[in-house]
């Protein structure tokens, strides 16, 4: 009887101990803020950080793209609007790349791609295409190339500077899809 007792009292005690060492070491989460700025986004519909960590937010005004980057801080370091042609009444087809170095969009002639941090306006760079099948979304890849998704599910990767396609690959997607870049990896995503 005295060993039942000594064991309980050991395990007792055991475990007592037990909880207070796992409890002083207890993980909690907790997020902490500070308002870094008040930013005014008149005509801006997506904001993302940018891979040098600065805001950048893109919108349309009417047949116009305007990107705006902004510092950690929340200060303007840039605004650039560009031109897009008018399609009717159906949204215009545009990329802008995470750093906001670069735009792209889609005209009659082809995809066009004009520099964002240049001072001045410079002619656009225009990419063609033997295809015939409309382009359904744009979206610039970490490697700096531009990938096109065509509403019959090709998927191209395309070299800018020397306006040839580098990968290809046929996506079994019903309808019109989206592309979404993130450094090096694309997702493909179709409502159908």
């Amino acid at each position: 009887m005295r060993r039942i007792l000594l064991i309980a009292c050991c395990l007792a005690v055991c475990g007592v101990l037990a909880f207070i060492a796992l409890s002083m070491y207890e993980d909690v989460e907790r997020l902490e803020t500070r308002l870094g700025g008040n930013i005014k986004t008149g005509h801006i519909d997506r904001l993302w950080f940018s891979p040098g960590g600065e805001l950048v937010g893109i919108g349309l005004n009417e047949s116009q793209l305007i990107v705006r980057v902004w510092s950690g801080i929340g200060a303007l370091v840039r605004e650039r609007t560009v031109s897009l042609p008018g399609n009717g009444p159906a949204e215009p087809i545009f990329a802008v790349s995470g750093d906001a170095s670069q735009a792209a969009w889609i005209e009659r002639a082809g995809v066009r791609v004009v520099s964002l941090i240049s001072p001045k306006e410079e002619k656009p760079d225009e990419l063609r295409s033997s295809r015939s099948v409309p382009i359904s979304s744009l979206a610039f890849t970490g490697s700096g190339k531009l990938a096109a998704l065509y509403q019959d599910g090709e998927l191209e990767i395309r070299d800018i500077g020397g306006d040839r396609v580098t990968a290809a690959t046929h996506l079994d997607i019903g309808g019109p899809g989206l592309l979404i870049s993130s450094g090096s990896h694309l997702a493909a995503y179709s409502g159908a």
